[in-house]
């Protein structure tokens, strides 16, 4: 699943960006049960635009790259997990 489907599955009301309520949502839509603490640390994570509704795209793909990028042990290149 690319990052694009990722962003529109916690999306899932299409308005461009993610709120704390569409992570809580889609968390325990997989059976995850994050605390408020954890919700907003999570959420202040990805959110760097102060002045914007939510997460952007942009955002989200850049928390993606520092999170999900790889070391390969044979190789110094970086290899994204999600593409």
């Amino acid at each position: 699943m690319g990052r694009e489907a990722i962003f529109k599955l916690i999306d899932a009301e299409n308005k461009q960006f993610i709120t704390q309520e569409d992570i809580k949502t889609t968390a325990q839509s997989v059976g995850l049960n994050i605390g408020e603490e954890d919700l907003n640390e999570i959420y202040l994570t990805y959110k760097k635009t102060k002045d914007s509704q939510g997460i952007t795209m942009a955002e989200f793909e850049k928390y993606l790259e520092s999170r999900l990028s790889i070391v390969n042990p044979n190789s110094r290149r970086r290899i994204t997990e999600i593409k």
